[in-house]
Formats: C-alpha cells, structure tokens, sequence
C-alpha cells in the first residue's frame, strides 16, 4: 500500500508533460515490467478510463476490465476493452501482446459478432507491426462484409493515433496526464469499480516508481 501510494504521487508530478512523453513512458513501462500482456491490457483499459473522464467518449461507458482468470467467451465480452451504449456493446478491442499473427483471432471474432450483431467497431491491437499478409487482409473484408461491423488490425501506436484524430494538442496533453494517472490508479487498485484487477501488483507498481522518478 505504501508504494502504491508513492507510485500515486510520483505520476501527479508527470502533469504538463506532453502527450508523446507520457505515451512513450508508459510504452517502456509495459514492454519492460514482469508479465507485459497483462500491463499492455490494464494501460489499454486506462487509456479508456482516461478518455472517459476527459468526455471524449460521448454516450458510451468503459466496461469495468475482466478479471484475468475470466474468458471473455464465459462472460459475454467481445474483447478485452469495450464500450457500451444501453448496455450494448458498440466498440470492442483485444489486446495481443507478443502476436502479431492473427488468423485464429479472427475467426473467434467472428463467433463472437455473430453473437452480439450491435458492435459497430471492432479489432486487435498488438505491441508492435502487425503481420498484414494477404490471408489476414482478405479474411477482414470478408468478416466486415459478413457481420457489418468495422475491423481494425493495429499496432498500440496506430491504435493511439486512431482514437485521438479528432483531438488538439491541448486535449491529447490532458488526456495524457489522465491517462497516466489511470494507469498507476489502476495497478495501485485504487479503481476496483472499473479496474477489478485481482492478481498481486506489487512488481507492476515498483516498476512503474521506477519509471516515473
């Protein structure tokens, strides 16, 4: 609890930092903490918090992030971020750190958009390049034809980019200060509505002290 606390207060004086100086401490964060496909999630999942507390999100609500010994088939979800509108989900991310292949993901998507016909944006996002080989391409436009629903194969940096077109400088500043914030929050399981996380932190939160000093 203690770090927790000084891991708190270390990211409050991260405030007036750019938008790309935050991004790249957290991208360092998770590509060098102990177990990087769990951070990768929970810092997306923040990035989603943030955006929700700037009201970049218009009508839609973060869905709270699963529990990490829950599949998402077992629980309804679609990804591992999503958004809802009435309860329905409309936009829906999977975070694939290490694999950037991602054929059988596609088809498990498919299953799941049959199931939820409403989610108008879908799509992976990995840590690094994603392999666009043909199959994978072509296997996208099928699966937007079939389900109606928009796909999208990103890296974490196409992602940002995606999700923050519509910002000034002076919004993705803020919003990076917050989104920061929600990431160590996160860890320090201060946000246990929205960021249930379950499993011990302890690691995830001296490395990011480390990090933020």
């Amino acid at each position: 609890k203690k770090h927790a606390d000084t891991a708190c207060s270390l990211a409050k004086k991260h405030e007036g930092k750019t938008f790309s100086d935050i991004k790249a401490l957290i991208t360092s964060f998770f590509n060098n903490t102990d177990y990087s496909a769990r951070a990768f999630e929970v810092t997306m999942h923040a990035f989603f918090q943030a955006m929700d507390e700037s009201h970049f999100l218009g009508d839609a609500d973060v869905v709270p992030i699963s529990q990490m010994r829950s599949a998402n088939k077992k629980h309804g979800n679609v990804g591992d971020i999503e958004l809802t509108e009435n309860s329905v989900i409309i936009e829906s991310w999977d975070a694939k750190y290490g694999k950037p292949y991602l054929r059988d993901e596609l088809e498990e998507l498919r299953d799941k958009l049959i199931t939820h016909p409403d989610v108008k944006l879908a799509g992976f996002v990995c840590d690094g390049t994603v392999d666009l080989r043909r199959d994978i391409v072509n296997r996208v436009r099928e699966l937007e034809l079939e389900t109606g629903t928009e796909i999208h194969l990103f890296s974490f940096d196409e992602w940002i980019s995606f999700e923050i077109a519509q910002l000034n400088d002076t919004q993705k500043n803020q919003l990076a200060y917050r989104w920061l914030i929600a990431v160590v929050e996160s860890f320090a399981q201060k946000r246990l509505e929205i960021a249930p996380i379950d499993e011990p932190c302890d690691q995830w939160i001296n490395d990011l002290i480390e990090i933020l000093k």
